[in-house]
């Protein structure tokens, strides 16, 4: 039978316990001189200028006249007004961003704005064309007797625009909570207050031919002509004001690590519960003309006009939530950030007609920073 015996003497063993103080101790100093220039070269005060590719989240209900219900059937108003959507779905954003970051703290100071706005125009013109046999009423064997093709046209011309915009305005103070110091990342929490307000105003224009008699058998068909146009509008104007607090996480991982530069992954979520008002203003109308004798010979005998005003303001209590995910290349003073970004807020406006109805605004896609320091 054998043993391992520790031979080591007390002597020994504290030598061996006082290296390993000493390199401990030597390693700190180091990574405290490291720290220390890192802090002393470190910027102050930050700048970020960007741009992001939003896409909207805008919903609202649209206007249909009560003719196009009426006529609904025709090949030419089957979906025309309600296929009018004049806002795009993608609109750019600018954004700034002024940081303080004090030497010899873990405190941040910020304040950064964010503004978008998008407009846009669209039409849609549908027809069909329609053919009958005009005879001139004089019977067959009468040598008076003739007949014709005629040809008409029915249509409905509908024409939207609209613009919306949009400004975040966030002032935040922050402390890193040191997650991720141990790796030479960052985590930094936020608390601060979230400024929103979102407006769009929105115009449609509906123009309608929809209905055209001429009788089989007459000799006066001037007279006995039947026709009838329908025309339609709607001006709405949208907006959200609301302030309130907000909680926000910012965080980073290196991905590669020197003494110059580094490429690292960032991250972050944020909330915010904004307390506002919702406000909606304008009206529709549509009307409807009987034209007899043709339109030259009698004026036309207007027979149905609906006009609604459309006048509503309410309190609102918003919840925000958002996140970002990208990646930054960075310099002692500088860095290039680029990312995803998505914000959403439910319930913010007010998307009805004649009665109120809550609907999301959410902004969402890449994005590109550049930030320098001072």
């Amino acid at each position: 039978m054998s043993e391992l015996i520790n031979t080591a003497t007390p002597c020994e063993i504290k030598w061996q316990l006082l290296s390993s103080v000493a390199a401990s101790a030597l390693f700190a100093a180091v990574t405290i001189t490291q720290a220390a220039a890192a802090e002393e070269n470190r910027p102050t005060v930050w700048i970020e200028l960007g741009g992001q590719l939003e896409r909207l989240g805008v919903s609202q209900d649209n206007f249909i006249p009560d003719f196009v219900q009426t006529y609904h059937t025709l090949p030419y108003l089957a979906d025309a007004p309600m296929t009018v959507r004049a806002l795009p779905r993608y609109g750019i954003a600018g954004e700034g961003k002024i940081t303080f970051h004090p030497k010899g703290t873990d405190w941040t100071f910020s304040v950064g704005v964010l503004y978008g706005r998008t407009q846009g125009k669209k039409a849609v013109h549908n027809q069909a064309q329609y053919f009958t046999i005009q005879k001139n009423g004089f019977p067959t064997t009468s040598p008076y007797f003739g007949s014709g093709p005629r040809f008409f046209t029915k249509f409905n011309h509908t024409t939207g625009e609209a613009n919306q915009q949009h400004t975040l305005l966030d002032f935040k103070v922050g402390k890193d909570v040191g997650l991720g110091a141990l790796s030479g990342g960052s985590s930094t929490l936020n608390l601060g207050i979230r400024y929103a307000q979102f407006e769009s105003k929105s115009a449609a224009t509906f123009r309608s031919f929809p209905y055209f008699f001429f009788p089989s058998k007459t000799k006066y068909n001037a007279t006995k002509a039947r026709l009838r146009t329908f025309y339609g509008t709607a001006q709405e104007e949208r907006s959200f004001h609301g302030i309130g607090p907000s909680l926000s996480w910012d965080a980073s991982a290196p991905l590669t690590r020197d003494d110059e530069q580094s490429l690292t992954f960032d991250w972050g979520l944020n909330a915010a519960l904004l307390f506002g008002r919702q406000k909606v203003e304008g009206s529709h109308m549509s009307r409807g003309r009987l034209f007899k004798g043709g339109v030259d010979n009698n004026p036309p005998t207007e027979y149905t006009r609906h006009y609604t005003p459309i006048d509503r303001k309410s309190s609102k209590l918003v919840p925000n939530v958002g996140g970002f995910a990208g990646m930054s290349f960075r310099y002692i003073n500088a860095k290039v950030s680029l990312g995803y970004r998505a914000d959403f807020f439910f319930g913010a406006m007010d998307g009805g007609i004649d009665v109120r109805k809550n609907e999301d605004r959410s902004f969402h896609g890449p994005f590109a920073k550049l930030a320098i320091g001072f």
